[in-house]
């Protein structure tokens, strides 16, 4: 074995070579990542990307048939949020199976008490609620 390599349960660190490429595969990996969701009634499918951004969305025509524009929006973000949170967990296994190091990394709380895979987790609406509840416990 050459001195450079590592073997599997080695503290040598791979090459930076190989630790870029493995970066670079799991960076890609974490961008082709979507969430999608269907309404409970199957009138709104949501499709979002790797950062809970709306990528499609689709609204059946019968929905207009008894138009209700509160109730839709309410229905389209009410999906986005599955759709979101679909795509986080997709994106939560990959860092869990691909950079098991960040395991110990994520714990660390960029808001004092409130743990970054709650905030990763959190739904961007929800926020400001999580920051001002943990706020008002600390």
């Amino acid at each position: 074995m050459q001195p450079s390599e590592s073997s599997p349960g080695s503290d040598v660190p791979p090459e930076p070579e190989q630790s870029l490429a493995e970066l670079t595969s799991v960076q890609e990996e974490m961008l082709a990542v979507t969430g999608t969701a269907w309404s409970g009634d199957r009138m709104v499918k949501v499709v979002v990307g790797p950062r809970g951004q709306l990528v499609d969305i689709e609204i059946d025509p019968r929905i207009y048939r008894k138009p209700d524009p509160k109730a839709l929006a309410a229905l389209i973000v009410a999906t986005t949020r599955v759709a979101v949170e679909r795509a986080t967990v997709k994106t939560q296994e990959i860092i869990d199976q691909r950079l098991p190091r960040a395991k110990d990394m994520l714990g660390a709380a960029p808001i004092p008490g409130v743990p970054i895979r709650r905030l990763i987790s959190s739904h961007d609406g929800d926020l400001r609620k999580i920051v001002e509840d943990d706020d008002a416990d600390g």
